[in-house]
């Protein structure tokens, strides 16, 4: 069975603008590819969601962290276990200001 994880509406559209960014900077290659890795660590995120990310709590109760490349992926653990998958922020932005 498939760690189970979905996307915020606000996360889709991170993805979106990186993937855009990516292309625009390098190739519509690398955007895919950088787009697959993220996804990727989603799902590792949902095997073991506790674990691998650290707590954010002091900006947002119940979030927590996992940064990957450049970017920093923000997720909440539901009460199913289930990860949503929040924000996926740039590391050099201000986190705070976006969640």
């Amino acid at each position: 069975m498939k760690p189970k994880y979905d996307l915020s509406k606000q996360a889709e559209k991170d993805l979106s603008g990186i993937w855009r960014y990516t292309v625009e900077t390098w190739s519509r290659e690398q955007a895919n590819k950088y787009i697959e890795g993220l996804l990727h660590v989603c799902s590792e995120i949902a095997k073991a969601p506790a674990f691998l990310g650290r707590s954010y709590e002091h900006v947002r109760s119940g979030y927590r962290k996992y940064p990957w490349g450049k970017h920093v992926i923000f997720y909440q653990i539901r009460s199913n276990g289930s990860v949503l998958i929040s924000r996926i922020l740039h590391e050099k932005m201000d986190f705070d200001k976006h969640l």
